[in-house]
């Protein structure tokens, strides 16, 4: 089933917009198994909306780079425009679309939907889902819809298409040079085709200046006005942190890294790896400390970006993390052992709030290594409900945060948490 199913629709009262009048069409948006066009106005239901697809083609080829590369925060704000960029509703131009969101993890997309009221046109959206989708197979749907639209067009003899001719230089008038220059700029959130000479010179400057390894990561991380502060940051924080040896988590890495490795998503990759770091320590699941030999090296830095909580060295779990209070700084020791544990070379890393695979593996580890989920099993024993009294329970007993502990109990399925009461 395509994520985008439509049909041409002609008899309509003419609509000034040529581009518009021309591309109405019956627009079907599933995610997953919902579908995310799912609409109530009145009291009639549809699972489709009339729009013009020339809004949606224009869409797609002004955030085309972003799409892709533009990794979203897990928590905390999104960038300014994020949504503009990345939520379809943001297409309408007068018309109403559902608001569908799409994500770059990796290489994949994350799509989600939600329910939502149109109180300007009165349609409410009934449904909400969520896809994982592979961004090359996305890619080609997307493709294969513009080039389906500018066609359109044509064969309706509307000649004056603007987007076309950006859409055009997107595929046939880039070298690599220029692509990679795309990829970078949009993981920033700029627009590649309209940005500042100096800003676009400090884009390349940093970007060649950076290890490859992390470079992404630290574009992801940043904005325009951080980018070169970013980069500084970075290169002292290695300086201050790298050359500390661990032999203890020289040893227990080198057993992890060993061990078979099955395909897993990130999450599960990361909890496994948890495991396994558990199991060579002898370390029974319940309290886990950072105190004698299990000691990581840290020291304490200032962020210079709201997206960044700080980096690990090169071939050691040695860190430079901001200033937390305790629970939060054992989580981030974890992340940043979760990384160092993770990597088979000695690359360094970022500890950021993106979601990206690298963070969301290196935050399942952290979470399975101070609330393991098979203590967390054991204490809830067969209740098939929990309440939120006994997550801060379970939290303060591990002395971790409230959220790690049911972020484990609904991950790995051990109970149904009941809603949180509202005084």
């Amino acid at each position: 089933m395509s994520f985008f199913d439509y049909q041409w629709v002609d008899a309509l009262p003419p609509y000034p917009d040529p581009s518009a009048h021309n591309t109405m069409a019956r627009l079907t948006i599933n995610v997953g198994d919902q579908v995310a066009t799912c609409v109530r106005d009145g009291n009639k239901y549809f699972e489709y909306i009339e729009v013009p697809m020339a809004h949606v083609a224009e869409w797609i080829v002004v955030n085309w780079w972003h799409l892709q590369y533009e990794a979203d925060a897990v928590y905390g704000s999104s960038r300014a425009g994020f949504a503009a960029r990345h939520d379809l509703s943001y297409a309408g131009n007068g018309f109403v679309f559902p608001r569908v969101v799409f994500r770059p993890e990796g290489g994949c997309v994350v799509v989600s939907n939600e329910r939502w009221y149109a109180n300007h046109a009165h349609i409410q959206f009934l449904l909400e889902g969520e896809q994982m989708i592979g961004t090359a197979a996305l890619l080609r749907e997307l493709r294969d819809l513009v080039e389906n639209v500018i066609a359109r067009l044509k064969a309706k003899n509307v000649e004056d298409i603007p987007w076309a001719e950006e859409w055009d230089v997107i595929n046939n008038r880039l070298d690599a040079d220029e692509k990679e220059f795309c990829r970078a700029t949009a993981m920033l959130g700029l627009d590649p085709f309209d940005i500042e000479p100096a800003v676009a010179d400090q884009v390349v400057a940093v970007w060649d200046e950076t290890d490859p390894l992390i470079r992404e990561e630290l574009m992801l991380a940043s904005d325009e006005k951080t980018l070169r502060q970013t980069h500084e940051w970075f290169q002292e924080s290695l300086a201050s942190i790298n050359g500390v040896p661990n032999t203890v988590w020289e040893e227990v890495k080198a057993a992890v890294r060993s061990m078979p490795s099955n395909s897993e998503q990130p999450w599960e990759a990361g909890a496994r790896d948890a495991r396994r770091v558990l199991h060579e320590l002898d370390h029974t699941p319940g309290p886990f400390f950072f105190s004698d030999e299990y000691a990581i090296h840290n020291i304490e830095t200032a962020s210079p970006s709201s997206r960044i909580e700080g980096c690990v060295g090169r071939g050691t779990p040695s860190c430079a993390v901001v200033s937390k209070q305790e629970t939060g700084k054992r989580f981030l020791l974890a992340r940043a052992l979760g990384h160092y544990i993770a990597h088979a070379g000695n690359e360094p890393s970022l500890l950021s709030k993106l979601r990206t695979p690298e963070q969301s593996q290196a935050r399942s580890f952290a979470a399975e290594l101070l609330a393991p989920s098979e203590w967390l099993r054991h204490e809830v024993g067969s209740q098939s409900d929990i309440e939120y009294d006994q997550i801060c329970e379970l939290a303060e007993q591990l002395r971790v945060s409230e959220f790690a502990v049911q972020w484990q109990i609904q991950n790995h399925e051990i109970a149904k948490i009941s809603p949180r009461p509202q005084w």
